[in-house]
């Protein structure tokens, strides 16, 4: 899968900005500042059709336009044959008149509702060799991984990052996993109700096996999907974590499922109804990353965090692979910031399978392909 180029109108700092790719590694050098992230942003973006740092979608639109568009041409397929252009827009749903009764920075500051709305509402567009599609049907085409300090999360964070990191990478390749996770959802919602709906009034037990049944099912196959990946990922990261590091470090994921059966739901019924919310399912799975048999997140120095987050990446591309039979196009926000001078040079020579697009304040190694912002 190759990126050949990409045009960005109104989009975050970039309010026209046009850049072609080279097939292997493009080096985007820049001050703090220059919009370099931005650009890795759009990207993946037209990937998954998300931003994964903007808290609305709106957020990316340089201000005051209405509006902002991504615009991408791809080539995919067997020896990449095939051409794709891709087009993402994001539009503020009110019109120019009316945003004029704020300024500036009562629209980014003000904590009032009204104004809130108005300046987060949106709606957002996609289009596929000029033709609209739907965003089930638009986001994977595009397939990348992405690596930015703040991944770090993952190891370090909640449950929940280490959740919602490995439910990205399934969105991106199977559409039937997020049927299936929206399906879950939505009947979780369900049944937190109707558990509060028993703790408050004493009725509806009955309608909770209708709902049970649901999650039971679709629980079920979303824990054989995660499986996959996680048995997929610890068994590649330890010939990473090794590459990486000589050879003597040794990583271990562990999938910390959160069963969901009858039994289970029959189990901790009682603490449910008290807690008004389901206690058990895939929404409290979690997984370990284990170096040298120690929790990383615990354990693990700053230096060593980063470098498995780098092995977890590459394993990340390795499965995208195996399971669409495409190379992702990898993505790299600041990396060599995150490591040494040894794991640099390792990683460079890790990457030349696949086409890179790297951001940097400098450049790293000689004779590179580069776009000076």
């Amino acid at each position: 899968m190759i990126v050949n180029k990409i045009k960005l109108t109104n989009f975050r700092n970039h309010k026209n900005l046009s850049l072609e790719f080279d097939y292997a590694t493009t080096f985007i050098i820049g001050d703090n500042g220059a919009g370099k992230t931005n650009i890795l942003e759009a990207l993946h973006m037209i990937s998954t059709s998300k931003s994964f740092r903007a808290r609305y979608d709106s957020d990316v639109i340089n201000y005051p336009a209405q509006f902002s568009t991504i615009k991408a041409s791809i080539k995919t397929g067997e020896e990449n044959k095939e051409n794709y252009d891709l087009e993402l827009q994001i539009s503020r749903r009110s019109p120019a008149g009316d945003r004029d009764r704020f300024n500036h920075d009562e629209l980014m500051y003000s904590s009032r509702p009204e104004i809130k709305d108005e300046i987060h509402t949106s709606t957002k567009k996609v289009k596929v060799n000029g033709v609209p599609k739907s965003i089930h049907g638009f986001t994977g085409i595009f397939k990348s991984v992405l690596f930015t300090p703040q991944n770090i999360d993952v190891i370090t964070g909640s449950p929940a990052e280490r959740r919602k990191y490995i439910d990205s990478v399934l969105f991106q390749i199977d559409k039937t996993y997020k049927r299936t996770h929206n399906n879950y959802t939505k009947a979780l919602k369900q049944r937190n109700k109707l558990l509060e709906m028993i703790r408050e009034e004493r009725k509806g037990f009955d309608q909770l096996e209708y709902w049970e049944n649901i999650l039971e099912q679709s629980g079920s196959d979303i824990h054989k999907m995660r499986s996959d990946l996680l048995d997929f990922l610890d068994k590649k990261a330890k010939v990473y974590g090794k590459t990486l590091n000589s050879g003597y470090y040794e990583i271990e994921i562990k999938y910390k499922k959160s069963l969901i059966t009858k039994e289970r739901f029959s189990e901790y019924r009682n603490k449910e109804i008290a807690a008004k919310s389901t206690l058990i399912g895939p929404h409290k799975d979690d997984f370990v990353i284990e170096y040298n048999n120690y929790r990383l997140s615990d354990f693990g120095s700053r230096g060593q965090q980063r470098t498995v987050l780098v092995a977890l990446k590459m394993c990340e591309t390795d499965y995208i692979e195996e399971k669409t039979k495409e190379t992702p196009v990898l993505l790299l926000d600041d990396i060599f910031s995150e490591l040494d001078k040894k794991h640099r040079e390792i990683l460079i020579n890790m990457v030349p399978k696949q086409q890179t697009v790297i951001t940097s304040t400098e450049l790293p190694v000689k004779n590179a392909f580069v776009i000076n912002l």
